[in-house]
């Protein structure tokens, strides 16, 4: 389901006037000056056509792509990761629902309306979206791989109705017959980048997108602001004198670096195959799995800014991303035969498979030794991998492995 985001943006200004932030709306930041002598840092802004100068012991750069600091500090980091995006908004109500009147499809989702839900609608190289907006609007858009999919051929609005046109003509319909309805339309290319250092014992910081950005796909950028907020908020509440405050600004760093590194390979070079069906099932099954498992429960358990415990649980940590890497080599190399579905009208209920919902309820209910529900969640991984790499390709490496974790899974498959 969606968030709106504007209504939460609101409810935290509001927030922070509550608790006597000064915060402007309106600005635009311009240029910064970083002390890196222990001083006070300077930021220069642009508030109804007048310039101004403030001084701040810390800055924190949460400009997104603008990156002000990022820029001026010169930590632009290019990513391995290509892909490229447009999309747009109309005023009117999608309802993917109405597409059929099949009711069996309609059933599909209980009752409740798809219309709520980020739908895609995949390919291979590709994936589109419809998403509900406030006031009954929609945003439909593309991300692609430009190696099988030229940015050229999307990157108008007339463009992408015609590669709607030729790769998902029922998108190009809506699309097509929304044309009057346009509120807008946006492209990017180069979606993922990446940063050379996020935060410093100089007191300074980057944040969001202004750090660094995965991939639209599974939405992890508000993970990645949760996280980095985490740490960022811990250095500046720390206090401590400049050797230990950087010493946990460096590890910060790496842990960060290495939770954007693992999250990377769930999408280099697999974009070829988005539209395979039984890989995507499977490659969604292990990546929610092992988001839920390590990533997501370090947060939960509020540990990522417990050093000692992170460094107790290291061999799990680098046992799970062990074999993170070595089923994503797998996937990679389906995805490199391009392989596409046809349509079949099956139905894979997430919640019906039992190792994705009990890890997702798991967040929500700490054990008494949080260190061996790790350990348990490491080992249901370590049984997963086997079992989802059988079915994928279809051999008996599989079929003797515990198959409860994965319900009626094969069943569906066949």
């Amino acid at each position: 389901y969606q968030l709106d985001r504007g209504r939460l943006e609101t409810d935290l200004a509001e927030i922070a006037r509550s608790r006597g932030i000064d915060l402007k709306d309106g600005c635009r930041a311009t240029h910064t000056s970083v002390d890196k002598n222990g001083g006070v840092h300077g930021l220069e802004y642009v508030e109804n056509l007048q310039t101004h100068s403030i001084k701040c012991k810390w800055l924190v750069d949460a400009s997104s792509r603008f990156s002000v600091l990022k820029r001026q500090l010169n930590l632009q980091q290019p990513s391995n990761h290509r892909i490229n995006a447009a999309w747009l908004r109309l005023d009117r109500n999608i309802a993917v629902d109405d597409w059929s009147s099949d009711t069996g499809w309609k059933d599909r989702s209980y009752g409740s309306p798809r219309r709520f839900s980020t739908n895609h609608f995949m390919g291979s190289g590709y994936w589109a979206w419809v998403i509900p907006l406030v006031d009954g609007r929609t945003s439909i858009g593309l991300v692609a791989d430009p190696e099988i999919h030229d940015f050229s051929s999307y990157n108008s609005f007339d463009r992408l109705c015609g590669w709607f046109q030729t790769n998902q003509p029922k998108l190009a319909e809506v699309v097509r017959d929304s044309a009057s309805e346009l509120m807008d339309f946006k492209r990017l290319k180069s979606l993922s980048h990446d940063a050379e250092q996020l935060w410093s014992a100089d007191r300074w910081a980057l944040t969001g997108e202004a750090g660094l950005f995965a991939d639209p796909y599974y939405s992890p950028g508000s993970d990645f602001i949760a996280m980095s907020n985490t740490f960022i908020c811990d250095l500046i509440t720390r206090n401590s004198e400049t050797g230990k405050l950087a010493l946990h600004a460096e590890i910060y760093q790496r842990m960060y670096k290495s939770f954007f590194s693992n999250t990377m390979t769930l999408y280099k070079d697999e974009y070829p195959g988005l539209g395979d069906a039984r890989l995507i099932v499977l490659k969604t099954i292990w990546d929610y799995s092992y988001y839920w498992a390590v990533l997501s429960w370090l947060y939960f358990r509020e540990v990522m800014t417990d050093i000692h415990f992170v460094r107790s649980v290291e061999p799990q940590l680098t046992r799970a991303a062990e074999l993170n890497a070595q089923i994503q080599t797998v996937f990679r190399a389906r995805a490199a035969e391009r392989r596409s579905s046809p349509g079949k009208g099956r139905y894979f209920d997430q919640h019906a498979i039992p190792v994705m919902s009990e890890l997702n309820a798991g967040l929500l209910n700490p054990g008494a030794d949080i260190r061996a529900e790790l350990v348990d969640n490491c080992k249901r991984l370590e049984a997963l991998v086997p079992v989802l790499l059988g079915i994928l390709d279809k051999s008996d490496s599989g079929r003797q492995a515990n198959c409860s974790e994965l319900g009626d899974l094969r069943k569906r498959f066949a």
